[in-house]
């Protein structure tokens, strides 16, 4: 009989017992500290090696002493082994875990009172035995590792030859000393291999990198993180240049991190070449702000005085000629937000605004404008507005505007003298169709395909930026519209655009028939004013007069600031672009003014020329409550001042009035306007005639205001003008003054108190 035969026959007479045991003896075994730290430090979760492995090498035992296995060919351990080959399991962990479980077979024998020095031999020989097994076992696996090993080396070494072919390589260890660099890196910088190894990585630092970019690099790659940015390097020359890097920890299962690698390629064309946008992009910003407010100011004043002269001229053909230089000077202002909006175009983010217009005015006007140019060349300009092109529609009413301009600008500035431009313009299913069609030079076949992008002209004699048909396109585009083209060349040209539009309310229509002047209200404020240009003093003075507010004109921002610090104000209205101090250096002045003196906040308006969202933000972050662009709105400005200032309250019970006279409210309002636009002259000529004793002109002035104020029975007024009449045509002593003033009085109190006499 063989020794293994002896010993396995030794514990064949305990097999009842060991087999009761099977859950102590496991348990024991993984409980053992020692165990315990080799199946943590692997992350081998204890339950599941109890219940698997634990479990299924006790049995292969078991089945060893009943003689139902081969000894030394664990099927489990070699599961183990399998399972554990990625993980680094040392040999001399292996011994442990097999020693250990001896061990624990061994102490069960004595907690059970089996412990003979057979028992003990037997269990130590086979468990020996198994032992070499497994360690063939382990053998095996750490070989094919090893295989695997050299093939990935060879890969890696694949991988490093290409990687340092095409980018910039270092190592560095973990206190930044350079212990590799590759030929690009020494090319790029222009120092040595021996002179960057043993440097530390600083060498290449740039004076300009920021201290938070190697925080936030030493943070990422010390806890073991991968980090990647763009860092601007200096060459030994003092040259700067910029790598884009991701820098790698390079770790050891058992020491942590060892080194960072780092790998990066050049990108300093890149870099300078965004530099350089940013510049430019920067330098367009500036001359468009620069371009908007020295167009935007003369046209403030323009603009501005034209909306007074609308509303004081009596005739018709000045009131015509006035509509057309509004509207010329509307059209002009929309032209230069387009140009300030072109990056817009570009992105194809234009805000398209609808709204109910009148199209045969609209279309009209616009094709009159035209006229002259048109004139000037000796060229026959036809219009036609189809019948079938309803009055009013909704619609962009600007950009339509703007299409028809430029198509028209080009029909006229490229048609020979003596030539013909044709313009039509119906509607068909709720689609505008306009032609603009001239025999001018035509465009040649080739040109055709590109005539709409930016930039492109038809040919040299096509002067301009060529951006008049890209934008126009964009905006067409932006209108759910469409644009075609034929054209040859000598021959001329003709371009159908079809834009949808939407069929305007009813209610909308009843106020487009003419243009509606809204009624102004009167508020009781006193406002503080700086602006540097006189054309605009004076028009805003007419202005808030026309509002009945009292203000203060300044010059300049410090005058404005210490204005505001002597006087109280219910509003201040600074410009943007003063002499000395910009607006909105004054405003933040103000505020800070307001926050140290404890004083509540007065609203404080920017008016700009530069219309740029920029220059709208930066008035914002300075306390300003209010943007207003130039040209100045007059309806804007009484919804400015409608939103932060009491408005007067008027002596008269305007609605019991209105249903008194049978007039709507906002009839009625306008025609108190037009009295109290009257009353004061009137007054005034009855002055003068009390002062010269002139009864005939007392008679006929206080006549006049006794008609006016009948108009609207306001009683006291009319007692008083009566009065006045009837002693002046019997040339009766009475007390003109005392009744003058009495006059004044009762007009006041009807809420017009604006008139005054001199």
């Amino acid at each position: 009989m063989s020794i293994l035969q002896d010993h396995l026959k030794v514990l064949s007479f305990h097999i009842d017992a060991f087999s009761a045991a099977k859950e102590e003896v496991t348990r024991s075994w993984v409980d053992q500290e020692v165990v315990k730290a080799i199946l943590n430090r692997h992350n081998i979760d204890i339950e599941h090696f109890v219940s698997y492995y634990a479990s299924g090498v006790f049995d292969y035992f078991v089945q060893v002493i009943l003689g139902n296995r081969e000894l030394g060919s664990c099927p489990v351990m070699e599961e183990f082994l399998s399972y554990l080959k990625d993980r680094n399991l040392r040999a001399d962990e292996l011994f442990i875990l097999c020693s250990h479980f001896k061990k624990s077979m061994i102490d069960v024998t004595y907690e059970h009172d089996m412990n003979t020095q057979k028992i003990f031999a037997a269990i130590s020989y086979l468990f020996d035995s198994n032992f070499s097994g497994v360690l063939r076992l382990y053998t095996d696996t750490i070989y094919q590792k090893e295989q695997v090993i050299a093939q990935s080396l060879t890969l890696l070494n694949e991988y490093k030859n290409a990687i340092d072919a095409s980018a910039i390589v270092a190592k560095t260890d973990t206190a930044g000393i350079i212990t590799y660099a590759n030929d690009n890196f020494c090319n790029l910088c222009g120092y040595t291999k021996d002179e960057l190894i043993g440097a530390n990585h600083n060498i290449v630092r740039h004076e300009e990198t920021s201290s938070e970019f190697f925080t936030d690099m030493w943070s990422a790659i010390k806890s073991d993180r991968i980090f990647q940015g763009t860092i601007k390097n200096r060459k030994k020359d003092g040259t700067p240049y910029y790598v884009d890097i991701t820098i790698v920890p390079l770790s050891d299962p058992m020491q942590g991190i060892m080194e960072y690698i780092s790998i990066g390629y050049d990108v300093t064309k890149l870099v300078l070449a965004r530099e350089e946008a940013f510049e430019a992009s920067k330098a367009k910003e500036s001359f468009l702000s620069a371009m908007s407010h020295e167009i935007r100011t003369p046209l403030n004043a323009i603009l501005g005085f034209v909306a007074i002269l609308e509303e004081q001229t009596h005739s018709e053909l000045y009131a015509h000629y006035l509509e057309i230089i509004s509207h010329s000077g509307k059209h002009l202002l929309h032209l230069i937000n387009d140009i300030l909006d072109f990056s817009k175009l570009q992105n194809s983010q234009i805000t398209i605004t609808k709204q109910p217009f009148d199209t045969r005015k609209t279309f009209g006007h616009l094709i009159e404008l035209f006229a002259q140019s048109a004139y000037e060349k000796n060229l026959h300009l036809e219009s036609f507005l189809s019948p079938d092109l309803p009055p009013f529609i909704t619609a962009d009413v600007m950009r339509i505007q703007q299409v028809i301009s430029n198509l028209l600008s080009n029909a006229v500035k490229f048609t020979p003298k003596e030539g013909n431009v044709k313009i039509s313009i119906g509607s068909e299913e709720q689609t505008l169709l306009i032609k603009v069609q001239d025999n001018g030079i035509g465009i040649s076949a080739e040109a055709q395909n590109e005539i709409f992008k930016p930039f492109i002209q038809a040919s040299n004699d096509h002067e301009g930026t060529g951006l008049g048909l890209a934008i126009t396109t964009e905006l067409i585009a932006a209108m759910n519209g469409e644009i075609t083209l034929q054209s040859r060349e000598n021959e001329g040209t003709c371009f159908t655009v079809n834009i949808p539009y939407e069929t305007a309310q009813k209610e909308t229509l009843k106020n487009l028939h003419t243009e509606e002047k809204k009624d102004r209200h009167h508020f009781q404020a006193h406002i503080l004013v700086a602006e540097d240009n006189e054309d605009n003093l004076e028009l805003i003075s007419i202005l808030l007069k026309r509002f009945g507010l009292t203000f203060q004109l300044v010059h300049n921002g410090p005058q404005a600031i210490e204005a505001f610090n002597k006087h109280q104000f219910d509003m201040v209205i600074l410009d943007d672009e003063m002499p000395q101090m910009h607006g909105f250096e004054a405003a933040a002045a103000m505020r800070n003014y307001e926050r140290e003196s404890h004083k509540e906040k007065t609203p404080i308006i920017i008016l700009s020329a530069n219309a740029t969202p920029q220059v709208k933000d930066r008035a914002l972050a300075n306390g300003c409550d209010y943007f207003l662009t130039k040209p100045i709105q007059i309806d804007k400005l009484q919804e400015l001042f409608g939103r932060y200032l009491k408005q007067k309250v008027t002596g008269l019970d305007i609605q019991s009035l209105a249903l008194q006279l049978e007039l709507h409210e906002d009839e009625l309002q306008h025609l108190l306007q037009i009295f109290e636009k009257n009353i004061t002259p009137n007054l005034q000529s009855l002055k003068d005639a009390v002062a010269q004793k002139e009864y005939p002109q007392i008679s006929k002035m206080a006549h006049k205001i006794k008609g006016s104020a009948a108009n609207f029975g306001f009683a006291k007024v009319i007692a008083l003008a009566e009065e006045m009449e009837m002693g002046a045509k019997a040339q009766n002593e009475i007390d003109y003054q005392r009744v003058l003033v009495q006059l004044l009085d009762a007009v006041n109190s009807l809420g017009f108190d604006s008139v005054t006499l001199s």
